[in-house]
């Protein structure tokens, strides 16, 4: 994922020292895990079964912000599945730099149904 120096995120976290909100590392993190567990189920992910999914984030069970992420920085987004159930699903993730290393650590459940 590359972080786009234009995003309008930068302009007040922080001025004139521009981090990528942890927030949204989060979310990238959990919209890469629902994606991994519509792939386990499906074998593939397709425009209209994302569309008719319903997901709803549920806790963050963890979350640990080790470094920051600046505008321009090209970082990966890895995820794991720990626990797949009907109802809900419990991944784990984490934001690692082009440098390799981690920047963010998540854990988070998420409902994730038809």
């Amino acid at each position: 994922m590359s972080i786009d120096h234009d995003d309008p995120v930068f302009e007040g976290h922080f001025p004139g020292d521009p981090v990528y909100p942890g927030v949204l590392l989060v979310e990238a993190i959990a919209q890469a895990g629902v994606c991994l567990v519509k792939i386990a189920s499906h074998n593939t992910v397709t425009e209209a079964s994302a569309a008719g999914a319903r997901v709803r984030a549920i806790k963050v069970l963890y979350a640990e912000f080790t470094g920051e992420v600046k505008p321009g920085e090209m970082v990966n987004i890895e995820v794991k599945t720990f626990e797949v159930s009907p109802f809900l699903s419990v991944f784990g993730g984490r934001i690692v730099g082009s440098d390799g290393a981690v920047r963010t650590t998540v854990i988070v459940e998420v409902y994730v149904g038809e």
